[in-house]
């Protein structure tokens, strides 16, 4: 998964790709980027070609030109097309690009449970649920503030329906989650 919001992330990003190109090249492994960054650069996500190839301190920096350098996944999926991962996928194994990258202005991922992750207080015991867990109420944004690109990247505004929302919170309650916040 990709975050197109932070430039150190996306950064972080290219040196993966980078790295998994190599072992590309030597296997049978399939590059997927999916999120944000896959819907932003999709484009140059696939693109394959004979420029240069990065080499160690490449990345070194976030002013990283990422135009001069070959990435070639195999498939790009955009936030909001989650569902055609297997697609996606299967083309993937097959020899074909792909690309799913269209925004919704209906998908709210309320059908969507999020994995969470757990701590333990002894390596013997079973997980022990976080104190704390995260809620998502909506996605995308309608303010298109001029140094922000989520609008472009996740879309108009959209809030998930209020039975899903209170659903997850009572499973949430149920988990012990001693506390809860919503993200917007």
């Amino acid at each position: 998964m990709t975050c197109a919001i932070r430039d150190s992330a996306e950064v972080k990003i290219w040196r993966r790709i980078q790295h998994l190109r190599s072992l590309h090249r030597k296997s049978y492994i399939k590059i997927g980027v999916l999120g944000c960054m896959a819907r932003r650069l999709k484009d140059k996500l696939l693109m394959d070609d004979s420029r240069k190839t990065l080499k160690a301190g490449d990345l070194q920096s976030s002013n990283f030109d990422h135009d001069n350098y070959t990435v070639a996944a195999d498939f790009v999926c955009g936030p909001d097309s989650y569902r055609d991962l297997p697609k996606l996928i299967e083309d993937a194994h097959s020899g074909l690009k792909g690309a799913s990258v269209a925004l919704s202005l209906e998908e709210t991922y309320a059908d969507v449970t999020p994995v969470r992750r757990h701590f333990t207080t002894d390596k013997s015991s079973d997980p022990i649920p976080a104190p704390t867990a995260f809620l998502s109420v909506m996605r995308g944004c309608d303010n298109m503030c001029t140094y922000c690109i989520v609008p472009f990247v996740r879309g108009r505004e959209r809030s998930r329906p209020l039975d899903s929302i209170l659903h997850e919170a009572q499973s949430l309650f149920n988990e012990v989650y001693s506390h809860m916040f919503l993200a917007l």
